[in-house]
């Protein structure tokens, strides 16, 4: 990592996550980044390798000139292969290089994609339990699309995740006016 990057990644933390939305307290990318690695120890049950250390550090890097886009945004139509597309000519133009990724196994991949979810869904959870009705949404969103990857999962990682995030906030309806 050369001092371009690292300089990069430090001004990709201080980016404000959920900036589409109403939210009690607030998240940057860096806490997001410190989370995401907690989990991908806590997932795997076993100290990631420096690849997988540094992946996670990297993963939200681009962020610092993008913004935080939200998970719902790449999910729509092929909006997520033309952010990887605007992320590869970055990469090119400002050799910016957070290429850890691609060092990864297939497993190594999955979990952090896994734990990337989860911390979404550890995040809105808490945000729900303090009254943000709207996080349930996101909370809800991000248990499906784990849910889509359970068959993939190791075994037990899926409990684990259960156990970490306890009872799925339930949506209540608005009040009456």
């Amino acid at each position: 990592m050369n001092t371009n990057q690292l300089a990069n990644l430090f001004r990709a933390y201080s980016v404000k996550r959920y900036h589409t939305l109403p939210t009690i307290l607030s998240q940057t990318v860096g806490d997001h980044t410190a989370r995401v690695l907690v989990l991908v120890h806590y997932l795997s049950l076993e100290p990631p390798n420096s690849n997988l250390v540094l992946a996670v550090l990297e993963h939200d890097g681009y962020e610092h000139l993008t913004g935080d886009i939200p998970a719902t945004a790449k999910w729509m139509g092929n909006f997520a292969d033309v952010v990887e597309k605007l992320e590869q000519k970055i990469d090119t133009a400002g050799n910016m290089n957070f290429n850890a990724y691609n060092l990864l196994t297939e497993e190594e991949k999955l979990l952090l994609k896994i734990a990337d979810m989860t911390e979404l869904c550890c995040w809105a959870s808490m945000e729900a339990v303090m009254g943000n009705r709207g996080m349930e949404v996101i909370f809800q969103n991000g248990i499906k699309y784990l849910d889509n990857l359970q068959d993939k999962m190791p075994k037990g990682m899926w409990e684990r995740i259960a156990a970490l995030l306890g009872p799925k906030p339930q949506a209540t309806p608005a009040p009456a006016h």
